[in-house]
């Protein structure tokens, strides 16, 4: 069998629960990690005959998705802003969502001797992506998943960053006070906001596999992460300093009203590439 016929094979075996589209895709990104070619040189050769190993490994592969098994987690690793992040059911899987947050802090950031801390870090694919790209900051990150922090210290060495990590429930009012002390010019989270309620629109391999500790909120109380935040970022943030969250788009209005009514001022929601309102900044007057 040559590639463009397993291609054909594939597709259909996935379509019980892909669209063409998203099992063409999986099958290139399978493709280029076995054959280590990209893309375009992949495409060129696709009348070769496939050895047994590769069909063996795509046979294997095929039927993990076919239990909704997320690509990422199965090769062990996804893609954020350009870098490499390993992953695994103890953490999210990056998305373009949260590249258009990083994208948005690197843009407020105007000094190079600030500090920087990213609350419900998981992968660690915010801290470790603005750490990269400007290294003269002092970046510093909590999680209360000790599984999800092992995967994020793994990944700043693997993108050779240095980051502060801490284990911290940032729903403990207790633990401010004594930890995390010192004044921070930036705040940046995206902490879980899907409703329980939203369950039902999500695709099978998030529901079955991504963590539900970084995903889901009780309808009654969906922002109860962001009000904590706020009210952290209130008593750590300098003046003049900003917090800058990814959100809910169903929340824009409240998530400014929140910010308002938490002192916040030059309060902006920002939309994603799709148009949905995504993000929300606020500085402390």
């Amino acid at each position: 069998m040559n590639w463009k016929a397993l291609k054909s094979d594939f597709i259909e075996g996935l379509s019980p629960i892909y669209e063409q589209s998203e099992s063409e895709s999986l099958f290139y990104w399978i493709a280029e990690e076995l054959t280590q070619k990209n893309r375009a040189n992949f495409q060129s050769q696709m009348f070769t005959k496939v050895d047994v190993a590769h069909l063996n490994h795509i046979k294997q592969i095929t039927e993990q998705l076919l239990r909704n098994e997320p690509i990422q987690y199965i090769f062990g690793k996804a893609y954020c802003y350009g870098r490499t992040f390993k992953v695994n059911p103890n953490v999210l899987i990056p998305r373009g969502e949260t590249e258009s947050l990083i994208h948005l802090v690197l843009e407020q950031i105007k000094q190079s001797n600030q500090t920087i801390l990213d609350v419900g870090t998981g992968s660690g694919c915010i801290a470790i992506n603005i750490k990269a790209e400007a290294p003269h900051l002092t970046v510093k990150a909590i999680d209360i998943s000790e599984f999800a922090l092992e995967v994020a210290k793994e990944n700043a060495r693997l993108n050779q960053v240095d980051i502060e990590w801490l284990t911290f429930d940032i729903l403990n009012r207790d633990l401010w006070i004594t930890v995390l002390d010192q004044s921070l010019d930036v705040i940046v989270s995206n902490p879980p906001y899907v409703r329980n309620t939203e369950k039902s629109q999500m695709h099978p391999n998030v529901l079955e596999h991504e963590p539900h500790l970084a995903l889901f909120v009780d309808d009654n109380n969906p922002l109860i992460f962001y009000q904590a935040i706020a009210q952290f970022a209130k008593e750590k943030l300098k003046p003049k300093g900003f917090l800058a969250f990814e959100i809910n788009e169903d929340f824009g209005e409240k998530m400014l009203q929140l910010l308002i009514s938490n002192r916040f001022v030059k309060t902006a929601l920002h939309q994603d590439i799709h148009g949905k309102d995504r993000m929300v900044i606020g500085y402390k007057a």
